[in-house]
């Protein structure tokens, strides 16, 4: 990496700040040229939003996603608007950004952090590999989203910083150009920070350090300008057509007379909405005739530990090479180098028990399959060049599989019909055809009221 990059990376390389803080004088930017389309990219979310009431909650996940930007008190501001606009809605938000992860680094994240959690809407601004023109890591996360799930997206381009250093700025012009192309490509909601921050500096006569606490992050004004313009794209349209309802459908249901449900579906989610009974029991699921837990695809792995004394986690990504177990894994460091490029550690899971060792020299493979590192997504080394904490011997590194499904499903005892219970049976199976069986195992009444099939747009390496 050249030295200007180098800089630019420890520039933006600061923890997520996301702390309530008091909303400052500024000065809210005029309307846009445009407004008329702001939001009909995201308008299933925001009809789910809009159309809750007290006797119907509609149930609406938010992820904030990227790195220390989205990582700033303006998420808490746009969170809190929301709460306040649609306080019917079963809303559940999460910001799981991360500080100095560049696209690069949050590609690998990814795989623990935002598929797994399956959002309805996805806000998301990233920093690329710009110094070597490298967009495609962005594109992997958003071509991901679409693959993995049926979330919306909102993206944002770069605001303006690091004033008076031109190389920066030209990285800054072409990756925003680039993050435009990917948001026509897979129909996100394109926030254009960049050109709305620069219009905002010129409307007030401002300097791009106004707005900023250091060369890139946003001090209480920039955060309350960004807030402001991701917030007005957050909007409910009762006239916008909903490109992306179709990405979620409800099944119709016929129990059977024993209460047993059998259907077809075509995607890599299905959920059960629950019915009402004076005693409920739980029911055998089976997916393609087999217990969803059979299937492979089923199970996640949480984001690995943090590194010693830091805000990242030590290792970008666990992956596997064999059927996975729901259980807890535990990663010890046995020797470390002074500088922390040679690291010996030891792994064992709770279930597996001791699964071998390795070094971050060479790819691990764990003697029962299920653990696999690659050396590159060690960031003990860079960690410890950031903090200056050196890592001990011993340390820990921790992280779980759970499962994405239910291989018994327990119908609750009472249901709200104003906030009906939804559970999920299983998700990131393959998305394709599929068959869902709920079969009563005769401890009371399995009442079914709906079902809801989650397809994501696009399958494996299929374009857009």
């Amino acid at each position: 990496m050249k030295k200007a990059a180098i800089c630019l990376f420890f520039a933006i390389v600061l923890p997520a700040i996301a702390m309530a803080q008091a909303p400052s004088d500024l000065t809210l930017p005029k309307p846009a040229s445009d407004e008329s389309k702001f939001g009909s990219k995201i308008s299933r979310t925001m009809t789910a939003l809009a159309t809750s009431t007290p006797e119907k909650k509609n149930p609406v996940r938010i992820l904030f996603y990227g790195q220390s930007i989205t990582g700033q008190p303006w998420t808490n501001g746009i969170t809190a608007r929301l709460k306040k606009e649609y306080p019917n809605a079963d809303l559940t938000v999460e910001n799981r950004s991360i500080g100095g992860f560049t696209a690069e680094r949050l590609m690998k994240t990814a795989n623990h952090d935002l598929y797994p959690f399956y959002p309805d809407l996805v806000i998301f601004h990233v920093y690329s590999n710009e110094a070597q023109g490298e967009h495609g890591e962005i594109e992997n996360i958003i071509s991901n989203i679409r693959k993995q799930t049926t979330a919306e997206i909102v993206i944002a381009t770069h605001h303006i910083s690091h004033e008076g250093n031109a190389w920066a700025q030209n990285l800054h012009d072409n990756s925003s150009k680039a993050i435009r192309e990917l948001a026509a490509k897979y129909d996100c909601e394109l926030v254009d920070v960049r050109e709305e921050w620069k219009q905002y500096l010129a409307d007030n006569k401002l300097q791009p350090k106004a707005l900023l606490r250091d060369t890139v992050h946003l001090n209480q004004k920039g955060c309350d300008l960004m807030e402001a313009l991701i917030w007005r794209h957050l909007r409910y349209n009762k006239d916008f057509p909903v490109p992306h309802a179709d990405w979620i459908k409800t099944v119709p249901v016929q129990q059977n007379k024993d209460g047993s449900v059998k259907i077809d579906f075509i995607g890599n989610r299905v959920d059960v909405v629950a019915g009402s009974a004076d005693k409920t029991g739980t029911a055998k699921i089976l997916i393609d005739g087999k217990a969803p837990s059979a299937n492979p695809m089923a199970y996640a792995i949480t984001r690995p530990g943090k590194a010693f004394e830091a805000w990242w986690p030590a290792v970008y990504t666990i992956s596997s090479q064999k059927p996975l177990l729901a259980e807890d894994w535990t990663l010890k460091i046995a020797e470390i180098s002074d500088d922390a490029k040679k690291i010996k550690f030891e792994i064992s899971g709770s279930k597996t028990g001791p699964d071998g060792s390795g070094s971050s020299e060479a790819k691990f493979i764990s003697q029962s399959g299920r653990v696999a590192i690659d050396p590159k997504d060690f960031t003990i080394t860079v960690s410890q060049q950031a903090t200056r904490k050196k890592c001990p011997s011993g340390f820990e590194v921790k992280w779980s599989v759970v499962p994405m499904f239910k291989d018994v499903y327990t119908a609750p005892k009472s249901v709200d019909p104003a906030k009906p219970v939804r559970t999920t049976l299983v998700q990131l199976i393959e998305n394709g055809h599929h068959t869902l069986e709920i079969i009563p195992n005769g401890d009371g009444a399995v009442p079914v009221k709906a079902i809801t099939v989650y397809q994501p747009r696009i399958k494996g390496d299929e374009a857009k």
